[in-house]
């Protein structure tokens, strides 16, 4: 039973770590990245709310 969950555990980890590094690959068809997206938008929201 420990070695399912070892799997498991490894798989979520491996998609994990694929879709942060597929995110922070340039790709010059598609739009920016998920992730520098939604920094952006936190620190515009930020910004609005101190001022």
């Amino acid at each position: 039973m420990l070695e399912a969950k070892i799997k498991v555990e490894r798989l979520a980890i491996s998609i994990i770590l694929v879709l942060f590094i597929a995110d922070l690959l340039p790709h010059p068809s598609l739009s920016p990245e998920i992730i520098s997206a939604t920094l952006s938008e936190m620190e515009d929201v930020i910004k609005k709310l101190a001022d």
